[in-house]
This record gives structure tokens, C-alpha cells and sequence, in this order.
């Protein structure tokens, strides 16, 4: 025969069996996707431009100075050939003639090479410029996909409750994956002509 002490020892453990079921579901549902950087090659377009090749490699050290406190996201580089340049007002040399008056057009440059790292630097990501092959004159970085502030998640929640033999009022708090609340109600026993005053706790998962 089960005694009210074995009954109540049971009701805990399952009670702490539900509540752990419960934590570890929450977070399944819930742990971030880590997503992982493979190699791929680079693609060239019809445009003329590049799909840069991803290769992989954790330990790659910046080839410049990062801001302090910033980290490492992301770095390669970018290698151009510079158009060759003519002096303004004339026109390239045709064949068996120079109209350039003895003045030749340049040469083609040597190829420039450009490295760039990507950080984080307080939450925020900043792009990083050097080139051994000449001055960075100017950068821009244009945010495109986090431009827009994120709206402000809302976690509280309050209200009323009201049914034939009970109202009151209740209070949910959103925390990760779990949702907390508390309710105090008034209960009507119109059988015995009594009001009860009771509350409870609640414990949620959110998905």
C-alpha cells in the first residue's frame, strides 16, 4: 500500500522529471544554428565581376592594425589591374602613326593588391582597408541587411481574467525560452456561498 509520503515523494519527482524534460526541450528549440564556412571557388561573371573564393582558415592573422577590443570576423583580399592611362586630349596611337606627338601612353601598372578584414568592434562590424601597393584613400561600408534597427522584443504581459465563477487578473514575463506568469483570482463556491482568494504559477515554453 502507497503511503500519502510515497505519494507525495513521487508527485516531486515527476514534477522534477517534467521541469528538466522541459528545460532540455526548450532548449533544443531554442539554441542558436551554428553555421559552418566550407570552401568554395571563386565565380566570375558576366558583368566582370568576382565571386570571391572561400577558404577557410581559423588561424589567419590580419595582415593590419585592428582596432582595440575589435574581433576578427572575416579577411582576404582583392587583386586589380589598373587600366592603362593616356594623357588627357589625345587619343591612343594607331598603327604606323603616333598622334600622341612622341608622348606614349603609360603602361599598363603592376596589379594592386588590396587587403581587407572584416570585425566586430562593440556589437558593431567595421571593414578594415591596407594595400602594400599604394594609400587607401577613401573606404565606405554600407549596411544593408541590419540598416534597419531591430524592433524591441516584448516580454511582459498583463491582463484580466474572467470566467462564470472566477475573475482576477494575471502577469507573464518572457525569459529565452521560457515564459513565466503568476494569476490571483477570486473563486466563486455558489454551492456553500463562499469566495475564495487563491493564485498560481505558471511555466511555459516558448516556440
Amino acid at each position: 500500500m502507497i503511503t500519502v509520503q510515497g505519494k507525495l515523494i513521487a508527485s516531486g519527482i515527476l514534477a522534477i522529471t517534467l521541469f528538466g524534460a522541459g528545460l532540455t526541450a526548450g532548449w533544443l528549440l531554442w539554441r542558436p544554428k551554428t553555421i559552418v564556412q566550407v570552401a568554395a571557388p571563386e565565380i566570375r561573371q558576366q558583368d566582370g565581376s568576382l565571386v570571391a573564393k572561400v577558404k577557410p582558415d581559423p588561424k589567419a592573422k590580419p595582415l593590419m592594425e585592428i582596432p582595440k577590443g575589435a574581433k576578427v570576423l572575416r579577411q582576404g583580399n582583392v587583386i586589380a589591374q589598373p587600366l592603362p592611362s593616356i594623357p588627357s586630349g589625345v587619343t591612343a596611337p594607331t598603327t604606323g602613326s603616333n598622334p600622341l606627338g612622341g608622348v606614349s601612353p603609360s603602361l599598363p601598372s603592376a596589379p594592386l593588391t588590396i587587403d581587407w578584414t572584416l570585425v566586430d568592434q562593440d556589437g558593431q562590424q567595421r571593414m578594415v582597408f591596407k594595400s602594400e601597393d599604394g594609400t587607401i584613400l577613401a573606404a565606405v561600408d554600407i549596411p544593408v541587411r541590419d540598416a534597419d534597427p531591430a524592433p524591441t522584443p516584448l516580454k511582459n504581459a498583463a491582463g484580466l481574467i474572467y470566467g462564470p465563477l472566477m475573475r482576477g487578473v494575471f502577469y507573464d514575463r518572457d525569459l529565452a525560452f521560457l515564459r513565466l506568469g503568476v494569476e490571483v483570482l477570486q473563486v466563486d463556491h455558489p454551492g456553500i456561498g463562499v469566495k475564495e482568494i487563491t493564485g498560481n504559477l505558471k511555466l511555459g515554453l516558448r516556440f
